[in-house]
């Protein structure tokens, strides 16, 4: 069988899903408002930084004192250019030419990526279970986002 799930998995699980549903309103909402890409990044991103360096400031002081000042600067260039703001002028430039639809299912497929990314960068092992995992959800999203969502004339239900 497999293992028992902690309530810190439990935690950090309900987490994850709270941070997807919230994302995925957040991206229907933007495609609904037709936010311009440049002013919707800069919508996201400044609140949340001026909010992280007064939240964890204090905290993180301890931290990054002990941390080499080469790996803190590409730390910051790399998490702060393509993990922060390249990756949301990305999803308002998608916004701008995706369907409500395709928007709302983007966040579905985050999980199955980072597997994918963490394979191939990392060398992470990726277990059967998660690869059919991650095949059911791109398949879902494939299925879920393709222009016609009725059944083939021949499986509809017909009037009796």
């Amino acid at each position: 069988m497999g293992e028992k799930i902690s309530v810190r998995d439990g935690f950090g699980i309900a987490l994850f899903v709270t941070a997807g549903i919230m994302w995925g309103s957040y991206t229907v909402l933007l495609r609904h408002w037709r936010v311009p890409t440049l002013e919707g990044a800069v919508a996201v991103e400044l609140p949340g930084a001026v909010l992280a360096a007064e939240a964890l400031g204090p905290w993180a002081l301890d931290s990054l004192q002990g941390a080499k000042p080469r790996m803190l600067t590409i730390k910051i260039v790399v998490q702060g250019s393509v993990g922060e703001v390249l990756s949301v002028v990305a999803l308002m430039a998608a916004l701008q030419l995706l369907s409500t639809r395709t928007a709302a299912m983007l966040p579905t497929v985050t999980p199955a990526v980072a597997m994918l990314i963490a394979w191939a960068a990392l060398g992470t092992r990726v277990e059967p279970a998660e690869l059919l995992s991650a095949g059911t959800v791109i398949a879902g999203f494939a299925l879920a986002t393709r222009r016609r969502l009725s059944l083939p004339e021949n499986l509809q239900r017909k009037p009796i």
